[in-house]
C-alpha cells in the first residue's frame, strides 16, 4: 500500500497532497479501530488473530484500490 500511496501523492497538486495525507492518517486510525471490534468480538477465541489479520487485509486491499483510482486521474 505504501508504494501506491506514494505514487498517488506524486500525481496530485500540493493542496491535494495535503488532503490525501490527512485522509490517509484518518483512514489508518479507522482501520485500526474498526479491526479492534473484531479483536473484542473474538477475544480469547482461537480465531482472534486470524480475524484481526483478515480485517486488516480486506480493508487494506480496498484502500489500495481507492488509491489506485486517485493515481490514475
Amino acid at each position: 500500500m505504501n508504494r501506491i500511496y506514494k505514487y498517488a501523492l506524486s500525481q496530485l497538486s500540493v493542496e491535494e497532497q495535503t488532503l490525501l495525507k490527512t485522509a490517509q492518517k484518518s483512514w489508518l486510525t479507522f482501520r485500526d479501530n474498526h479491526c479492534k471490534v473484531y479483536g473484542k468480538m473474538y477475544h480469547g477465541s482461537p480465531g482472534m488473530v486470524m480475524m484481526l489479520a483478515v480485517c486488516r487485509k480486506e480493508l487494506t486491499l480496498h484502500r489500495i484500490e481507492e488509491l489506485k483510482v486517485l493515481s490514475e486521474r
